[in-house]
């Protein structure tokens, strides 16, 4: 059990996640997802998208839900972009879709 985890309750969150793993990979640091998240009408960059995540993410069962990315010619393409070096991810449940 970790005390004090980041929580991710919104959608707002997630984005927040993304925008702050530009420059830091969050070597240590653990992060909660604390509820189903509705992703609807937000285009989504993953978190990680240019240095490995290197995190813990717990999804807690939750869902992640509408998770739209439009990187097209992109490599890495997720709710994580760059494979991590070391982590420990018990990942959301998330409902996919194709999206053209």
């Amino acid at each position: 059990m970790v005390l004090n985890p980041y929580q991710i309750a919104t959608a707002d969150d997630l984005v927040e996640l993304s925008a702050q793993s530009t420059d830091n990979n969050f070597t240590g640091v653990y992060f909660e997802q604390t509820q189903d998240i509705d992703m609807s009408d937000i285009t989504f960059t993953p978190v990680s998208q240019s240095i490995p995540f290197n995190g813990y993410f717990d999804g807690k069962n939750h869902q992640i839900k509408n998770l739209q990315i439009s990187l097209p010619h992109g490599s890495y393409v997720g709710l994580f972009g760059t494979p991590p070096i070391a982590t420990s991810c018990r990942l959301a449940t998330m409902k996919m879709g194709y999206y053209f």
